[in-house]
């Protein structure tokens, strides 16, 4: 049995807390989540958070969840078919397992209020930002009003200097159209997870903290309707199972795909400077220009803008292209789109036919994984052999092309 204890909310300064004791046999955590104090009467007293972080994790290991707090039972309910969709994709990872709460909370839904984005920074956040604050979304939706951004997601809480400085771009991205930046953290990554099962009910469990105050979270989708992907953290499937009567999940901006937000957001100055997509290079703060989702970004924007934005400001190099490897069918269909886009318009630029070779070596990569696994050994033994032979000797002229040519 996996068992949290809803610990409720502590005031420390200018920071409020909400925290729960988790149990999973030997194993214990607490989790908690952390934001300014000014957003205190925002924060619910339910415990509908904690058990969209943890739901997940009992379901692996086949276990009851019992939850000492209360809980919606909206949230409740949402949650035994969100669970049927995730032991539909993954039946040997995923159990449909009962949650036990100590009370269950049955308020009907309140006054319209506002809506929250969960904002990164990144291409989908900044386009779900764009579009609701411009209203090219077609459906009724609360106006939207503040972005909240999460330390400890991509950004680990090591880096608190580096998150203060993402936050501050996000802030002023947000300030631009005249939103609030929400800066939330939590040790959430402490317990164990799958990111990639996960992201959304993390992002959601986050959101659900502020429903006093905002009564829909909107998650940018990852891909179009006509090209999602499973089994995946954030669907159109499984975001709307993660809502409650306090707090409804929307999975926005799945009318589009990316091609089509980098096209909308290149025409937001605001984005095209304070944009960030890097996760993976040293300084996660900025964007690399180096790493597989900073060169992916960049080639979106020159397809759909004929420019690479000021937010990186390294710029697009043939040697990035060169190198660039885009692994799953998830990613290769965003190059696919800039391919299309650029052609479409007639270009026919040295960088496009660079791409299409990344994209076509990739997936060559996958489809023959032996192959190029003896291949790189042969490389590397012929390039070995050519290091002891005599510099500049024809034979090791020879070997160095022949190990390149491969």
């Amino acid at each position: 049995m996996l068992s949290v204890w809803h610990e409720g909310q502590r005031i420390d300064g200018e920071t409020v807390e909400i925290s729960a004791r988790i149990e999973a046999g030997a194993d214990q955590h607490r989790l908690w989540y952390r934001l300014p104090r000014k957003w205190q009467p925002a924060v619910t007293d339910l415990a509908d958070s904690f058990v969209l972080a943890t739901l997940q994790w009992a379901m692996r290991l086949n276990q009851p969840l019992t939850v000492h707090g209360r809980v919606s039972r909206s949230l409740l309910a949402n949650l035994d078919e969100w669970q049927a969709v995730w032991a539909t994709w993954l039946p040997q990872e995923y159990h449909r397992i009962e949650i036990i709460p100590d009370e269950v909370d049955d308020a009907p839904a309140g006054q319209t209020k506002a809506s929250v984005a969960a904002f990164s920074g990144g291409v989908d956040s900044t386009y779900t930002v764009w579009r609701h604050t411009r209203k090219q979304n077609t459906r009724w939706s609360s106006p939207l009003t503040a972005g909240l951004m999460v330390h400890g997601f991509d950004i680990p809480l090591s880096r608190p200097a580096a998150f203060a400085e993402a936050a501050k771009k996000s802030r002023e991205m947000l300030a631009d159209v005249g939103l609030e930046l929400i800066e939330c953290a939590t040790n959430f990554k402490e317990i164990p997870h799958s990111w990639e099962h996960c992201f959304a009910a993390a992002a959601a469990s986050a959101l659900a903290l502020v429903q006093k105050q905002f009564d829909t979270g909107l998650l940018g989708s990852s891909h179009a309707y006509d090209e999602v992907h499973q089994p995946w953290g954030s669907t159109p499937v499984g975001d709307p199972l993660l809502s409650s009567h306090g707090m409804r999940i929307v999975h926005d901006g799945a009318d589009a795909k990316r091609i089509e937000k980098v096209a909308a957001i290149s025409t937001w100055p605001a984005a095209r400077r304070l944009l960030r997509v890097c996760w993976e290079g040293p300084e996660t703060e900025k964007n690399c220009c180096r790493c597989e989702k900073c060169v992916r970004t960049m080639v979106e924007f020159l397809s759909a803008s004929g420019k690479v934005p000021e937010a990186f400001p390294q710029g697009l190099a043939d040697e990035q292209l060169t190198n660039l490897y885009v692994f799953g069918a998830h990613k290769q269909v965003f190059m696919e789109q800039a391919i299309a886009v650029t052609k479409a318009r007639g270009e026919r630029g040295r960088w496009l036919g660079l791409l299409q070779t990344a994209v076509s070596r990739s997936k060559r990569i996958e489809r023959f994984p032996r192959w190029y696994r003896l291949r790189g050994q042969v490389k590397r033994a012929a390039l070995k052999l050519a290091g002891r032979a005599v510099k500049g000797s024809l034979f090791m002229a020879i070997i160095v092309a022949t190990a390149k040519s491969y």
